[in-house]
This record gives C-alpha cells, structure tokens and sequence, in this order.
C-alpha cells in the first residue's frame, strides 16, 4: 500500500480498447495442444480479437490463459503514473521500494484519483542532485482483469503483420485459394500448395506461408 501523501506528481492518461468477447489462440506444433476459441463469460463471443499462436501453447490451459489476457485488454483505461521517492532501506512505516511490473500496488486517499489498486505496467528510476532519487510507476486502471503477459504484449509492439491458421476450402483460377478461418470468417491469399482440400495453412499479409498443423478444435469461456 502507498499514502498518497508520498506521491510527488500524476498524471492520468486515457484509453478505450475494443470490447472483444472472443479469440482463437493456437499451438503450433503437429500433434501438441489444439486450436481453442476462448469466449468471455456470459458474452455472445461473436466480435473476435485478432490470433494468437504460439509453440509454448500445447495445451487447453495454457490457449485459455493466453486467451484471458487479450480478452482483459479491453474497455475504458487509465494509464496512471506517479511519482515518488525511491526511500533507501531500511524503510519505516509507511515507505515504499522500487515497485515493479506485476506487484499489487493500492494508492490510499489520493486526492484527484481516488483509491487505485492496479499492477504497474513499467517502471523506472530517475536519479536526481538531492536526497532522494525518484521512482515512476505506470499502472493501467480500466473495467476488466489486467493482462499479465508482458512479453507477448511486448511481441506485439515489435511484431508485423500476424500470421493466422486457416482452412484451404478451394483452389481458384487467378492462383489464390479460398480460406476459412476458425472465427468464420472467409477470405481469399495468394497460392495454392500442392495438398489435398482441405487443408490447414498459415497466413500472413494475403499470401500462404506453409502448412499448418490440424489440431484438435476446443472451446473454453474464460
């Protein structure tokens, strides 16, 4: 827990995410884990998030978490950071260490926020010519469960277009195949692998990659 009355500046930054209720997340190894479409609870799981695919998925479980995170990046947020003193040890009551990514934090009676319980987002360290050095805590504040998977949100940043699995239902005259994907959507890339239909396939930027395995398909709410 932080007094507020430690809180040297804030600052509060808005957010709004679409409300996605459903996301297919697959492995990607033959014959390890599936293909699961993780639906929020009590939702109609009918406006999907982009896919997620990973080898690290080769189980229903793992697919569900990974799931519950992009499904809790939705919604009104507030990025809030706050800065504070980086109190050296030992520390009395009351004070603080540095906080890091994924510790519960709860701000108690700050004045413009309110009561905040959130798990930082980033931090860092800003020494200056006094006392104290300084410490910067962002934390996000919205309406749903926050995401825990740093390193996947981190791929996202870095990553390009991604890649989807989809099901070859046609090969057509003009050199691209009709696809399928697991959220029912249809669509039509550039190639025709010599497989017989249908058949399970990566796609990135309208073009087929290679063959893709054909895992068992689960459903799960989260």
């Amino acid at each position: 827990m932080l007094q507020a009355d430690y809180v040297v500046t804030e600052s509060v930054q808005m957010r709004s995410a679409p409300l996605y209720d459903a996301v297919v997340v697959t492995g990607e190894l033959a014959g390890k884990g599936g293909t699961v479409k993780v639906r929020k609870n009590g939702e109609g799981g009918q406006l999907f998030a982009p896919q997620a695919s990973s080898p690290l998925i080769n189980t229903a479980g793992a697919a569900s978490e990974r799931g519950r995170n992009i499904l809790s990046d939705r919604g009104e947020q507030a990025l809030i950071e706050l800065a504070l003193p980086l109190f050296p040890q030992p520390q009395r009551a009351g004070e603080v260490g540095r906080m890091l990514p994924l510790d519960l934090v709860e701000v108690l009676a700050a004045d413009v926020l309110g009561t905040v319980s959130a798990p930082p987002r980033a931090s860092r360290c800003a020494p200056r010519m006094q006392r104290w050095s300084w410490s910067r805590a962002s934390h996000w504040r919205g309406t749903t469960p926050m995401r825990t998977d740093m390193r996947g949100q981190f791929k996202e940043l870095v990553s390009s277009s991604p890649r989807l699995i989809a099901t070859v239902t046609a090969h057509n005259g003009d050199g691209t195949s009709s696809l399928t994907t697991y959220d029912g959507a249809q669509m039509r890339a550039l190639g025709q692998p010599d497989l017989p239909i249908p058949y399970n396939v990566w796609v990135r930027n309208g073009c087929l990659l290679e063959a893709a395995p054909n895992l068992p398909l689960v459903e799960v709410a989260v």
